[in-house]
């Protein structure tokens, strides 16, 4: 069984990451985990341990927050293979599963294989919804 993985940087963030990834968890029928980065980690050290993360063949997708640091989760997002779920700070966390998950594309075969991945392996009770999304300029609020 592979699992979701909760990539936590940051005490503040914790709870978030690791509540959205036992939820991408549930849709993608799996289990989940967490990994900690530490407080202190530079961004090149958080995307070396998302990528080392994600190159785990056991690893289904990372969950990461979305902070004002934003240059790793930007750099872990286009860099990545398999689905990355980017928690927003002081977002409404999902009860139990998600209904609804945004799937932004860039028009590339990793994102669009990335996408079919995380379909095929969805339950069937959430929507899909696409957002085409060219450049960082473009992507839309969450």
């Amino acid at each position: 069984m592979n699992d979701v993985v909760a990539l936590v940087d940051h005490p503040v963030h914790d709870h978030a990451v690791r509540v959205v990834a036992e939820a991408g968890a549930r849709l993608l029928e799996c289990r989940s985990r967490a990994v900690s980065a530490g407080e202190s980690c530079s961004v090149a050290q958080a995307v070396a341990l998302a990528r080392e993360t994600l190159s785990d063949p056991g690893v289904e997708a990372l969950v990461v927050a979305g902070t004002e640091r934003a240059a790793p989760v930007w750099r872990i997002i286009t860099e990545a293979a398999k689905p990355v779920f980017v928690v927003p700070v002081g977002a409404r966390l999902p009860h139990g599963r998600f209904g609804r998950v945004l799937l932004p594309l860039d028009g590339g075969s990793t994102a669009a294989d990335a996408v079919a991945a995380l379909a095929r392996r969805m339950a069937s009770s959430a929507t899909l919804v696409a957002a085409h999304v060219f450049e960082p300029d473009t992507v839309p609020a969450y």
